[in-house]
């Protein structure tokens, strides 16, 4: 399970600590906007990979952020400038400079993270779209696609989805568009009534596909479509493992250096010929190390060692698929001929069908003309779409539950993860949707992530609908921060009290717009100097 324990960010000279978060529900709030809650949640997902969502007018990019998170009973910390993270417990130290590099480690050393296919890949999700899960930030809300869309879209949710439970993910097949599918249909029984009339096609396949015109194209076209699917796949996955072999090359080479200043700082003495400074600094593109202390050293080297086993494992991946491409590009080019006997066997047949083989090539034809047309749709067509949309149906009937828990006088029924595109929510009845579909997911999946939402009631949830959802935190085992702005007479009325479930952070002594001050600043300074790096960059 995983669980919150302290979020921090700033820099030199102001910062912000919040480290009361329990395991139960805890409630941050204020009276009023502008009093930091939304920079905390955002600064925590931040500190974990998510993509940034901050609101405009906080320039992230100047900041350091911190999270310390129990994963499984055991505690990490992660420090975020920019797109690189540092990762350490008591076992490691790790810098990714990249993303990327943090999704690999996350997956390798603390949990696996759900294999989906995109692109004719088996591909490890972004973290960004695992955080979609459990996690509901306060802008972005669009019912009927992602929050943070990125290189995926809602369908790569659902296929995650399937994967969490289990459900072997295939890839999508292309299907018809609606307006072109009757034409289409038409023309593919036109010529499946023909190829019945074709005696050959029936009694000997090989001999049809090498005496019949309509036979050959269409064995040459499905051939085509294969060849170049694959042709595609093996260029793709070479050009991955190509851009993960330069890194693994400058990974080695920076490793060089920095062992071979090992070797120089025992043989003598460094420092700075212009201010005399002992002092040895190893930056990559967001972080400083202070790097004269031998530990530290070596700590930054294993890390650098980690990404390089990392990348060697990707690297291995990759020529595993691409050997496995190449295997199925060889089977799809073997041809088979017949025999001079079979052709001499099916002689009468062949000339009979002469005539049926025109129009059957003629219609065949117009079938490619009207697939031409189709090419931009998808679907998840498979052998286990039962076993999807059982999945589906679970959880939409658990939020449709859930929903009457909430409204028993409401009219909502769900039936999908994503609305379509053209359904209106009015007032509180998005938030209520998001409430319904986390809580269902996490109901069904039974997944280790908490529930982490900014504005839980948004929308003027009513009084009533927001006890009813707060019980329903209360009882589903897990850590749950969800941030909410009262009203003045719901802050004078002191409108949520701690219990044994409840846990509230006031924000509302935080100066409007100003959650970031000198008072934490020593204390991030020393969070971030426990990393053996500075805050000069900012």
């Amino acid at each position: 399970m995983m669980k919150i324990k302290k979020v921090a960010f700033g820099n030199g000279n102001e910062a912000y600590i919040e480290s009361r978060f329990k395991e139960n529900v805890n409630i941050i709030y204020s009276e009023g906007n502008n009093k930091g809650k939304t920079l905390l949640i955002q600064g925590l997902m931040y500190s974990i990979g998510n993509e940034p969502v901050f609101p405009s007018g906080f320039n992230f990019k100047d900041y350091h952020f911190y999270s310390l998170v129990q994963i499984q009973n055991i505690d990490y910390e992660f420090l975020r400038h920019g797109n690189s993270i540092i990762i350490r417990n008591e076992k490691f130290f790790q810098i990714c400079n990249t993303i990327s590099e943090f999704k690999h480690f996350f997956n390798k050393i603390i949990t696996s993270l759900p294999i989906i296919i995109k692109d004719a890949k088996n591909k490890i999700v972004d973290v960004h779209l695992l955080y979609e899960l459990f996690f509901l930030g306060q802008d972005n809300r669009v019912p009927s696609n992602l929050i943070v869309k990125g290189q995926y879209n809602k369908n790569d949710f659902l296929s995650m989805v399937y994967s969490l439970n289990g459900i072997e993910n295939k890839e999508p097949e292309k299907y018809d568009l609606k307006n072109e599918k009757k034409k289409l249909e038409i023309l593919k029984q036109d010529k499946k009534n023909l190829l019945k009339k074709l005696k050959i096609a029936k009694q000997n396949t090989n001999v049809a596909k090498f005496t019949q015109k309509s036979i050959d194209k269409e064995q040459f076209n499905k051939k085509k479509i294969e060849l170049e699917k694959i042709n595609k796949s093996i260029l793709d996955l070479k050009k991955d493992r190509n851009r993960e072999f330069n890194r693994k090359i400058k990974l080695e080479s920076l490793r060089f250096e920095l062992s071979s200043l090992n070797i120089n700082l025992n043989q003598g003495k460094t420092h700075c010929g212009e201010c005399g400074s002992d002092k040895i600094m190893f930056t990559n593109d967001e972080f400083d190390f202070e790097i004269s202390n031998k530990d530290v050293r070596s700590r930054i080297i294993n890390s650098i060692n980690e990404n390089i086993e990392i990348k060697e494992e990707i690297i291995q991946e990759y020529d595993l698929q691409i050997q496995n491409e190449q295997d199925q590009f060889k089977k799809e080019i073997e041809v088979l001929s017949p025999d001079l006997g079979e052709y001499i066997l099916f002689k009468d047949e062949i000339i009979d069908a002469t005539s049926i083989d025109e129009e059957i090539y003629s219609k065949q034809i117009s079938i490619d003309k009207a697939i031409q047309i189709i090419s931009s749709f998808t679907t998840t067509s498979s052998d286990n779409t039962k076993e999807r949309n059982d999945l589906i149906g679970k959880i939409t009937n658990e939020m449709n539950r859930l929903y009457r828990i909430i409204d028993p006088n409401g009219n909502l029924t769900f039936n999908e993860l994503f609305p379509k595109k053209d359904r209106t929510f009015s007032g509180s009845e998005g938030q209520e949707f998001y409430f319904c579909k986390l809580i269902a997911l996490n109901t069904i999946l039974k997944h280790k992530f908490p529930i982490i939402i900014d504005s839980f009631r948004s929308g003027e949830i009513s009084s009533n609908k927001e006890r009813k959802m707060i019980e329903i935190y209360e009882h589903i085992g897990k850590q749950v921060i969800i941030s909410s702005t009262l009203k003045s007479e719901e802050y004078a009325t002191d409108k949520y009290k701690n219990t044994d479930t409840i846990n509230v952070i006031d924000y509302n002594n935080h100066k409007d717009s100003k959650i970031l001050s000198e008072k934490f600043s020593s204390d991030f300074k020393t969070i971030v100097k426990s990393f053996n790096i500075s805050t000069n960059k900012n």
